[in-house]
């Protein structure tokens, strides 16, 4: 993860005068070892009025659900399952390209529940700011988002979908 990547597009977030009128929170979950390092990293970039650190969490989905959008700004990953899990919650996604995180944007035609951006901080903050400035849009890959997470990835379809593998796999 580079949470210093997410905290400096936070922070030209928060220095946009077309977003003054907007009262903008950045929301930590997890604790890890880093924690400390990024803690100190938002105080010298004078964030602590508007970075809010939750530690670690047992109701996921509930704060998956709260959130505006949900931001992944990794150099590295696998295939992000708290992304999935965020659209499952509608919520829409902003994650860097990294790994498997295209595959992790829900898409169908031109509908889609997030946006894949490169690993810059420039473009995470610009489709940061789309989501903010544009609500009806940010409301439009929420809906999106979870309405293909319920068709696609709900429990008896995924059950379903690994009966169907095996059965081609023990015909074969």
């Amino acid at each position: 993860k580079n949470h210093r990547r997410l905290i400096d597009a936070f922070s030209l977030i928060q220095q946009d005068p077309t977003l003054n009128e907007h009262d903008v929170r950045l929301v930590m979950v997890g604790d890890g070892e880093d924690r400390r390092d990024i803690e100190n990293y938002v105080a010298e970039k004078q964030l602590g009025n508007s970075v809010i650190f939750t530690g670690a969490r047992r109701d996921i989905p509930d704060v998956l659900a709260a959130f505006d959008v949900f931001v992944l700004s990794s150099d590295r990953e696998g295939h992000p399952l708290t992304a999935l899990e965020a659209q499952a919650a509608g919520t829409p996604v902003v994650l860097t390209d990294a790994g498997g995180s295209g595959e992790a944007v829900a898409r169908k035609g031109t509908r889609c529940g997030g946006v894949l951006v490169e690993r810059s901080t420039e473009s995470l903050a610009a489709a940061l700011r789309e989501m903010i400035l544009f609500p009806e849009l940010r409301a439009e890959r929420a809906t999106f988002a979870r309405q293909h997470a319920l068709a696609n990835f709900d429990q008896i379809g995924m059950i379903q979908r690994y009966v169907d593998i095996f059965r081609a796999v023990l015909r074969d």
